[in-house]
């Protein structure tokens, strides 16, 4: 049976699963039809959910505090202030293979460099291009977060929470007028290339800097980037950040879900997805003669943006076949595919849940 036919037999049998506007096989069919022959083509409401959970109290830090690490190298409890106001609108994003989540302003640059995720205004260069400018970087760490010289920066002074992980921290100044805060963060998830850890709990350790070049950028910046990283928290896939709608979900939450949900944010971060994919599945994205595409679509080169949960049916035997629908946007649509999760080969090691194998449909369905 073809993939088109499954599809089609799928929409059938599950069109109570399948969003509002498209109930019906032949409904789908139609504008999938109508589209092709053309040619090509976080909600508000969870955002301030978001910010409601995340305000915990994270210091002001002053430069050069008396050092939080005692003659063991365990850091020492020391007093914080009351955290600022939210300054604007701001998009969630994610590290799916390091396993945190961050709130930045809207309109603030994603990227990665060599297991680095950066963050920086609008306009600003990246920290590896030089120049002046302003970021936030985060990057997990093998070691516990106690451990001197960890971050590769001078030690944080100050010990804190942040969203329940337990934190040093501290904010420094340069003779150059440069300016630094630096946060160790006790994580619990483990180091890529792994996406699953041999153990309940790994001591590894989330470092952040938020770096200006200048006093007045960091003036300008700070506050937003506080914010940042007290929004810091774990991701695991269970909550998605792309997901489109938020109420779209794939029906069962269970360990093929939550690694479905991962690689799909990690698709619309356009960082690392293929850290969750067999050599088989790689292989199938590769192919430029399909329609499949990790970060954009193949045939308008459009990067991904959400993603919609079409159906997912259990296959037996830890395995489960998910249909997603990629979007460009929230007004053309996107396109379908069909992806298997379950036990498979990634990088050298078998693990339990795995991107296994993909199909796909090149033409696009939607509006």
């Amino acid at each position: 049976m073809s993939f088109e036919s499954q599809l089609k037999e799928t929409f059938m049998k599950h069109a109570d699963d399948v969003r509002p506007d498209t109930q019906s096989w032949p409904v789908i069919e139609k504008r999938v039809v109508r589209r092709h022959r053309a040619g090509m083509f976080a909600t508000a409401a969870s955002v301030a959910a978001l910010i409601a959970v995340t305000a915990i109290v994270t210091p002001r830090l002053v430069a050069r505090k008396p050092s939080g690490f005692s003659k063991h190298g365990k850091p020492q409890p020391t007093a914080t202030e009351p955290t600022p106001v939210q300054r604007g609108p701001i998009a969630v994003h994610v590290g799916a293979d390091q396993g945190f989540q961050i709130s930045i302003p809207t309109g603030w640059r994603a990227g990665w460099w060599e297991g680095v995720y950066e963050y920086e205004p609008a306009g600003l260069p990246s920290l590896a291009k030089g120049g002046d400018t302003f970021a936030v970087s985060v990057k997990l760490v093998a070691g516990p977060y106690d451990r001197s010289g960890i971050s590769g920066a001078e030690d944080p002074t100050e010990m804190t929470t942040i969203n329940d992980h337990l934190a040093l921290a501290s904010e420094y100044v340069g003779s150059d007028h440069t300016h630094d805060a630096v946060y160790q963060i006790q994580w619990a998830s483990c180091l890529p290339p792994s996406i699953e850890c041999s153990s309940n709990f790994q001591n590894n350790t989330l470092v952040v800097i938020v770096r200006a070049s200048t006093e007045a950028l960091w003036t300008k910046y700070w506050p937003d980037a506080q914010n940042a990283v007290r929004s810091i928290d774990a991701y695991d896939g269970t909550h998605p950040a792309h997901l489109e709608p938020p109420t779209n979900t794939f029906g069962n939450s269970d360990s093929l879900t939550a690694l479905m949900t991962r690689f799909l944010d990690a698709r619309v971060e356009r960082v690392n997805a293929e850290a969750f994919m067999s050599p088989q599945a790689q292989a199938a994205f590769a192919n430029t003669k399909d329609c499949l595409d990790l970060y954009r679509s193949r045939m308008t080169h459009k990067p991904w943006t959400s993603y919609q949960s079409v159906n997912r049916i259990d296959l037996g035997s830890g395995r489960a076949k998910f249909l997603v629908m990629m979007m460009m946007d929230r007004n053309n649509g996107g396109y379908i595919e069909s992806i298997t999760v379950g036990p498979a080969q990634v990088a050298g090691r078998m693990v339990s849940a795995a991107i296994a194998s993909a199909d796909y449909s090149c033409n696009l369905s939607g509006d």
